[in-house]
């Protein structure tokens, strides 16, 4: 979940909005709302720019919705080109630690 949170200094939290979340129980999320959960204040995220230290963030998400192994992997290889130890993979968990 960190990953999730963790974001650059200089990252455009508007490219959050409509990012699609999968999870290893086959459920995928869309986020609805991004925003810099700290440093609560402007002056803190210029420190952090000026220091390169990690912002953290927070988001509203949609309803899950189940999606099948072939779709995130289709997804996945949509991104990433085809990968040949993909297309073993049976379960969303062993396609995400395929990324990992």
């Amino acid at each position: 979940m960190s990953e999730l949170t963790d974001a650059g200094p200089t990252d455009n939290l508007a490219e959050w909005h409509g990012l699609q979340i999968y999870d290893s129980q086959g459920l995928k999320y869309n986020t609805q709302k991004v925003w810099r959960a700290w440093p609560k204040h402007d002056w803190g995220a210029w420190l952090c720019r000026v220091f390169s230290h990690t912002i953290y963030v927070d988001f509203d998400l949609t309803d899950p919705t189940p999606v099948s192994v072939n779709e995130l992997r289709n997804r996945v290889e949509a991104f990433y080109g085809e990968l040949e130890q993909m297309q073993k993979a049976k379960t969303h968990l062993e396609i995400i630690e395929l990324l990992l």
